[in-house]
């Protein structure tokens, strides 16, 4: 019980200091939808960050049926699927996430 207490100090405390400086940086909206490139004015870097989301976006709409047809075709032949296999999956479409992200900006930088 006392580490969920401890777990809900240490959060509480990270929000608000995280609320504090993001609200200053932001032009007093803490909780805006856009992400931080969106909001960004330059017109090269927004070229940038705008192809690199619509190829993470690419990817995305393209792995998650995959994989959703993968699990239910596992699921179908009786194979158990492990969280740790959920967990080694997520990963790595984190991973190639932030590859994508990464070689988009050096396309344009280079």
């Amino acid at each position: 019980m006392s580490i969920i207490i401890i777990g809900y100090i240490v959060f509480s405390t990270f929000i608000i200091i995280y609320t504090y400086y993001y609200q200053k940086l932001n032009n007093g909206k803490p909780f805006s939808l856009k992400p931080p490139e969106i909001n960004d004015e330059d017109e090269g870097t927004q070229v940038i960050y705008h192809t690199a989301t619509k190829r993470i976006y690419m990817f995305y709409t393209s792995v998650i049926p995959i994989l959703t047809a993968i699990a239910f075709l596992l699921h179908m032949v009786s194979v158990q699927i492990n969280i740790d296999m959920v967990i080694y999956v997520l990963l790595t479409i984190l991973v190639i996430h932030y590859l994508i992200y990464y070689k988009v900006i050096l396309e344009y930088v280079s």
